[in-house]
């Protein structure tokens, strides 16, 4: 005989039926505000679950963009580097656009995507 996993097992809230409820209501009207307690209480459960799974699937979603962003600051800052070691004026704190144009135009041409724009670059180089 074949051994359960015990750790995929699931406990899960049936909803309580409706008519049953308004039955036991119409017996006992002092029953309502623990009705209206649980009801709220299971609401506010299922709202969060369906947040957790919402930011679990988004947080996915948004993984491979994060890395390519980073992949792509890297390869800015590598630039960078090397164009203030052929010229440290370029380092100067007001160069910063200068020295964003000459990476944009440095920038290694792939297939489906362009460089970044010059907005990006300086906000790489300044930490923002």
């Amino acid at each position: 005989m074949k051994q359960l996993d015990k750790s995929k097992v699931r406990i899960t809230e049936k909803a309580a039926n409706p008519d049953q409820i308004t039955q036991q209501l119409i017996k006992d009207p002092a029953r309502l505000s623990g009705f209206v307690r649980q009801s709220t209480k299971r609401e506010a459960r299922l709202l969060e679950a369906k947040n957790n799974r919402r930011r679990a699937i988004e947080e996915h979603r948004n993984k491979s963009r994060r890395q390519d962003a980073e992949e792509r600051k890297s390869i800015a800052l590598d630039i960078a580097n090397c164009l203030i070691e052929k010229n440290p004026a370029l380092s100067r704190r007001g160069k910063t656009s200068e020295l964003a144009r000459l990476i944009r135009e440095q920038w290694p041409r792939r297939l489906n995507e362009g460089p970044p724009t010059t907005r990006h670059i300086r906000r790489w180089l300044t930490g923002k």
